[in-house]
Parts: structure tokens; sequence; C-alpha cells
């Protein structure tokens, strides 16, 4: 009886215990740190595209043996004949080599083109030869504007020199070019070459007045108002020389 009554005590000491409401703290795990905060998501960037490759410069064919050549202001240009009546052109650059490509350039008498000279910013291509109406079988120079990307501009202009053109000296005053040209019979001349605002040529070509035949052209310098020729006679012994003073316009003022 004793017996039944502590086990029926003992079931009671258990319920009430099971029973209570209060929490109870769980306990703390030992030795170990609280879980660490997450990273923060950094921003993916867009993979950088790749730059573009660069184009290989454009190459051009090289002008043919045998073509005559000038230098401008900062470019030159080619020029070789294919017949008596075309001739084709084509712009260098500043080392000389080819910079663009070869156009075609009507010319009378091309077969005998004579020289480029530099003209304001382009060039003036001339051929020389007999003049058309053979009158007198005088010469006459052949002349036609370029521009500096060798393109044709204007028309061709002509100029009647007579003589053949045995030396001539090329000097640049401004934006305008002077060639002073030497002959066998006929005194010395100076031809005045300019270029038009839309890049036509405009030719000016006077005989100098001396006397002598047989004159050598020594000198062409340009100065701030015009051009001054240096000339020395071939039959005078004591060789004495020349001096032609030249305005910006081609006016002769000497000797």
């Amino acid at each position: 009886m004793r017996t039944t009554i502590a086990i029926a005590a003992a079931a009671v000491a258990v319920a009430a215990a099971c029973s209570d409401p209060a929490p109870r703290p769980a306990p703390a795990a030992q030795g170990l740190a609280p879980p660490a905060a997450p990273p923060a998501a950094q921003p993916v960037s867009p993979a950088a595209a790749p730059a573009p490759a660069a184009s290989p410069p454009t190459i051009f064919p090289a002008p043919p043996a045998g073509a005559i050549t000038a230098t401008g202001e900062s470019s030159g240009l080619a020029a070789w004949s294919t017949g008596r009546s075309s001739a084709f052109v084509q712009p260098l650059g500043e080392d000389g080599a080819a910079a663009g490509e070869a156009r075609e350039l009507p010319l009378t008498s091309a077969h005998k083109l004579h020289a480029i000279y530099p003209v304001g910013g382009g060039f003036a291509v001339a051929a020389h030869d007999l003049c058309p109406d053979r009158k007198h079988f005088f010469k006459c120079l052949f002349l036609r504007a370029v521009s500096a990307a060798g393109v044709p501009v204007g028309d061709e202009t002509m100029v009647r020199t007579r003589e053949w053109i045995r030396a001539e000296l090329v000097a640049r005053s401004g934006g305008v070019t002077g060639v002073l040209t030497a002959h066998m019979y006929i005194p010395p001349a100076f031809m005045r070459l300019s270029l038009e605002p839309g890049g036509a040529l405009i030719v000016d070509r006077r005989d100098l007045p001396i006397e002598e035949d047989a004159v050598d052209a020594v000198r062409l310098t340009a100065e701030a108002g015009g051009f001054t020729a240096i000339l020395r006679s071939q039959v005078d012994e004591s060789g004495r020389p020349f001096r032609i003073a030249i305005d910006a316009a081609g006016k002769v003022k000497g000797p």
C-alpha cells in the first residue's frame, strides 16, 4: 500500500514539471563562433569588347620607271606618258611613295612630257613640242593644272616659246611659281604660273629685254616682292652677268 502511494506521488511531480510554462534557455554551444553574415553581392561588369583590328594601309602601285616627279608644299606628283594625247598622274607622299591612284590626264603631246611645276597647293604638268599649226616650226608648251590629290583641274593652256627650252630654273614666291627659260637663239623668258581660286592654271610668259643671243640662265631667286633673275652672256668674253628684277605681277624691271 505504501509503495503504491509513493509511485503515485512521483508521477504527479513529473507531470507538474512538464507542465511548467516558464521558458528555459537552450544550452550554449561550447567553443563555436556565431555564423558570419554572407558577403555582399558584387556587381558583375560585362567583359570589355576587344578593340577592332587596325585596317592595313592601302598600298598603291608605284609609278613606272621613267616617270618624272616634283615635290610641292606637302606632297609630290609623278607623271608619265601613255600616248600622244594622254598621260597619267599619281600623288606621292612626303616619303616619295605612291599615295593614291593614278589618274589619266588628257594633254597635247603628252608623249613629250617636259616638266612638273609646283604651283600654289597643286601642280602644273607640261609637255613641250611643235605648235599645232606648225607655223615657222615654232615650239609650244602645253600645260594642265593638277591638284595635290592628282586630280586634273581646268582646261589645257598653250604657251608659244618659239624655240626649244634649252635650260630652265624654277623658284616659288608664295602661291606664285616663276620659271626662267634659256634658249639658243632668242633671249631668255620668264613664265609666271599661278592658280585661280578653283584651281585652274594662269600662265603669263614674257621675253626678257636682253638684246644678245646665247644667254645662260644662272640663278632665279624668289623674293617678297617678286623674283630676281641672274643671266650671263655666252658671247661676252668677260661673262658679265645681267640682273633682272621681276615684280609679283610678272612685270620686268631691269636690267
